[in-house]
């Protein structure tokens, strides 16, 4: 209620009510005299006598620090208008709850994962079960991957105190918990072989996963593996997208080359970007990168703005290649993808926000998105970049990075935790433009952000754990679950560039 009460003047008002109503013991609840006599004072004025159930010392100082949050920069109807300089207040213990769910997240991966199952390491949901059950949207990657970050950073100097709820995570559980999934990662793809490229739903994810897990075990035949399978992915073919096609196929090439340093998958992600050249389209509207209306595939025919299948995401894989090879033409196509975004944003008192595709965008359609899969966050990520390394004194694209941070914030009260399409991808967006853009106010909008998956965490077995997507249950899974909300929290602990994009990026602690 606190948190609520930041940005919507009726909790605020209200939250002694709610609060009343809503007490565990049934004989400290507020009566109906109670709740009339205080509907009829004047906001935010304590009745003026005692009856059954009367506010406690508690609910008097949830009042209190829910009337502190008015000046919180929000306009008088509740409609949020953070902006830079007027961010509402952090609670004093943000950090140490950011902790636990960091550290008692990393122990619930260790619990819970089951390397003798022939099928999946960790549990799914029913959807999840469907898809490759090694692939970073669904499986196994994103956990790998979290845990050898989680390591690398331990190794650095930075370990991983525990909380006092549960044993304190080890290096040594952690080192034998990451060993133990890479190998489980690394067999199950070998029997189940799959020529699907892309990051997130295609092997690229895996590759990618592996071969962080080998960089932080030293192990040399987990490296071997890795880079086979990377050299084996198609660099060419029809889903342009980065979550299923050559686009994400692109951005695993270049982190192997600045991992490994190997000329050979520069190479290959010169080609990747050779390809997507080839594949745009150009209309009056800008450059697209639709799928062909012939792919077997549900995102047949789809020409999209956002990052997982749209212009933002193949811009962002051009923008990279360019800055690995020099190529000009890398770059033009990347701008390009600009000037596309640019023209298709709307803005308003919600931010800047982006229909979803180019049907919608000439219909008109009200129709708008602010996740990383295909809005504001994702379109975000890409424009960040963009104007970091072409146009800082472009103040269009800035005032548009500036508006998909106003508009993630104001989904902070009921967007899901999720990196895909909730709070862990939006926050890792305004890590983003603190980082490239100096402006620390994004970075304190990301902080305050976190609090709302914190406000919905769960309890299993003593661990304050962050749930799914849909609130349910909590999965390990990256796009939808436990690995995506860690990945943001270890990045906020510990700084570092942001995971799944293959840039050295400034350390941000």
């Amino acid at each position: 209620m606190d948190l609520l009460a930041r940005d919507h003047a009726h909790v605020r008002r209200f939250s002694p009510l709610i609060l009343g109503l809503a007490r565990d013991a049934p004989e400290e609840r507020w009566t109906l005299d109670r709740a009339r006599e205080f509907l009829a004072g004047e906001p935010g004025e304590a009745p003026a006598r005692a009856t059954a159930g009367r506010a406690s010392g508690q609910d008097r100082a949830s009042l209190a620090r829910a009337t502190a949050g008015r000046a919180s920069g929000q306009d008088g109807d509740g409609s949020a208008r953070a902006t830079a300089g007027r961010l509402p207040g952090r609670h004093t213990d943000a950090a140490a709850t950011r902790a636990r769910l960091l550290h008692d997240g990393v122990a619930h991966l260790l619990a819970t994962m089951r390397p003798h199952d022939p099928e999946r390491l960790w549990v799914s949901d029913s959807f999840g079960e469907t898809c490759d059950p090694v692939a970073l949207q669904h499986g196994s990657a994103g956990g790998v991957a979290l845990l050898a970050r989680v390591l690398g950073h331990w190794d650095a100097g930075s370990g991983l105190p525990g909380t006092g709820s549960v044993p304190p995570v080890t290096r040594e559980a952690l080192t034998a918990g990451l060993r133990s999934a890479a190998r489980w990662t690394a067999e199950r793809q070998d029997a189940l072989p799959s020529d699907l490229p892309g990051l997130h739903f295609g092997r690229s994810g895996t590759a990618w996963a592996l071969l962080d897990a080998a960089r932080s075990l030293d192990d040399t035949a987990l490296a071997d593996r890795a880079v086979a399978l990377a050299l084996g992915l198609p660099v060419r073919g029809p889903n342009p997208d980065v979550c299923h096609g050559v686009a994400g196929s692109g951005l695993t090439q270049l982190h192997f080359w600045r991992t490994t340093g190997d000329a050979r998958f520069l190479d290959r992600a010169a080609e990747a970007a050779d390809g997507l050249l080839d594949a745009a389209r150009r209309t009056p509207e800008g450059v697209f990168w639709p799928v062909p209306e012939d792919l077997g595939s549900a995102l047949a025919g789809a020409w999209h703005y956002g990052f997982a299948h749209g212009v933002a995401g193949v811009g962002t894989f051009l923008l990279l290649a360019a800055e690995a090879t020099g190529d000009p033409r890398f770059l033009g196509a990347a701008t390009e993808a600009g000037v596309t975004l640019t023209a298709a944003a709307r803005g308003g008192p919600a931010g800047a926000l982006w229909p979803v595709d180019r049907a919608r965008h000439l219909s008109d359609s009200p129709e708008l998105a602010r996740h990383r899969c295909s809005g504001s966050s994702g379109v975000g990520t890409f424009l960040v970049r963009l104007w970091a390394a072409t146009g800082a004194s472009d103040t269009l694209v800035r005032d548009l990075v500036d508006g998909a941070a106003r508009a993630v914030l104001t989904g902070g009260v009921t967007d899901s935790p999720a990196t895909c399409h909730g709070l862990a991808g939006n926050a890792e967006f305004l890590l983003d433009a603190a980082v490239r853009t100096g402006d620390e106010s994004h970075r304190a909008a990301a902080e305050l952000l976190v609090e709302h998956p914190a406000a919905q965490a769960v309890l299993r077995d003593g661990r304050l754990l962050v749930p799914d997507e849909n609130r349910r249950t909590v999965l390990a899974e990256y796009a939808t679950g436990l690995a995506g909300s860690l990945s943001l929290l270890l990045r906020l602990r510990s700084g570092g560039p942001r995971a799944w994009l293959p840039e050295d990026g400034p350390s941000h602690p």
